[in-house]
């Protein structure tokens, strides 16, 4: 027999006649395993890429490192609570009134982890998302811009933590019914708020880049379709939209049924997240592997801003220095496997007269270093 007492509140909710035996552990289930096979999967080729074949490991692939391992541990508390009976309704987790808040305590205990693992997935998906953005456009996006978000969305995820640790005081009274004088906040309007938030930064973050890109001088298809790649994190604010609308019935009495809502689509956002974050620098590994259906992206078949990408050993002529050898072969192996940001770096190139006089090897443009940074 469990030590807990049945609340008061709780008596005419429980002792009602219920017919009601659904249940969400299925749903609960079936979205946590396949998120996490997909952004497990997802993140290993973009490691793959940045690490092995373009050998340009950076802060942005961290993050996003750090954001799935937070991701996986969403999931696990997510199966954890799916254990304790989550997903059920409160009349049907155990036979025995007398156990019942003991079971929904253990629930309860889940969701913080679930909560708290969300919010710090999210930011560091964000902070992924910036830091590509800063290396892939170092000059063309507004240096201070992406500070400026990025200090707001760390500050919000630090209000975040602080705000679901201690929705109760003492902290175990969240899920401890027996605990008197205990005092809580409104937590449902907190979360409503930090929805609001994650909306309106997703949306900025994935148009941010857009007018950029658009102006770069490229073929307008392939404009079309970097903007769409850049585009695809809308499939998490949409995620981040459908959770928000979840998010009122986190204050229903039934809270192991209730919360399964907006906790598949907490782990649909996350998982959607990782998964367009990464898609964009994939490009390698399918031009590797498909070169028949990406050789349009491969090898251009004309002018891109004035300068032409066919060069062949014959245009290179025999007076130029070693220098200038070097930057040539360079441009040329950086074009033949680039990612979609790749792109900036030979849609701004200027057209260089035949003759001309090879640059000095010390002055390097901006598109160069976006080259060197992919």
């Amino acid at each position: 027999m469990s030590q807990f007492q049945i609340p008061s509140s709780l008596l005419p909710y429980l002792l009602g006649e219920k017919t009601d035996y659904s249940s969400f552990q299925p749903s609960l289930l079936k979205v946590n395993i396949v998120f996490l096979i997909i952004t497990v999967l997802m993140t290993g080729l973009r490691c793959i890429v940045r690490i092995y074949i373009l050998r340009a490991a950076g802060l942005d692939d961290l993050l996003i490192t750090l954001a799935l391992g937070f991701a996986i541990l969403l999931s696990v508390f997510c199966l954890i609570g799916e254990s304790f009976g989550l997903g059920k309704h409160l009349w049907n987790l155990n036979p025995e009134l007398t156990e019942l808040p003991y079971d929904v305590a253990r629930i309860t205990k889940a969701l913080y982890g679930c909560y708290l693992a969300y919010s710090t997935a999210i930011t560091f998906t964000k902070l992924s998302i910036m830091a590509t953005y800063a290396r892939i456009f170092p000059n063309t996006v507004p240096r201070y811009v992406l500070y400026a978000i990025g200090i707001v969305v760390l500050g919000f995820w630090i209000s975040s933590i602080f705000a679901i640790i201690f929705t109760c005081v003492p902290i175990e009274a969240a899920w401890d019914y027996t605990i008197r004088n205990a005092r809580c906040i409104d937590i449902l309007m907190y979360l409503y708020i930090s929805a609001g938030f994650n909306v309106a930064t997703d949306m900025l973050l994935c148009f941010l880049p857009l007018p950029t890109i658009w102006n770069l001088k490229m073929p307008k298809t392939q404009r079309v379709v970097v903007c769409l790649l850049f585009s695809l994190g809308t499939f998490a604010c949409i995620a981040s939209i459908l959770r928000l609308t979840q998010l009122r019935h986190l204050n229903g009495i039934d809270v192991s049924y209730q919360t399964v809502g907006s906790l598949n689509w907490s782990v649909i956002e996350v998982g959607t997240g990782i998964i367009c974050a990464s898609f964009s620098t994939l490009r390698p590994l399918a031009t590797r592997n498909l070169p028949r259906y990406f050789a349009g992206f491969t090898q251009p078949t004309g002018d891109v801003s004035g300068a032409r990408l066919n060069v062949s050993a014959s245009n290179i002529t025999r007076n130029r220095s070693i220098a200038s050898r070097s930057m040539v072969s360079s441009h040329i192996h950086a074009r033949c496997s680039f990612d979609v940001s790749e792109l900036e770096l030979f849609s701004t190139q200027p057209n260089a007269p035949e003759n001309s006089s090879p640059e000095p090897v010390a002055e390097t443009s901006n598109e160069t270093k976006i080259g060197q940074a992919i």
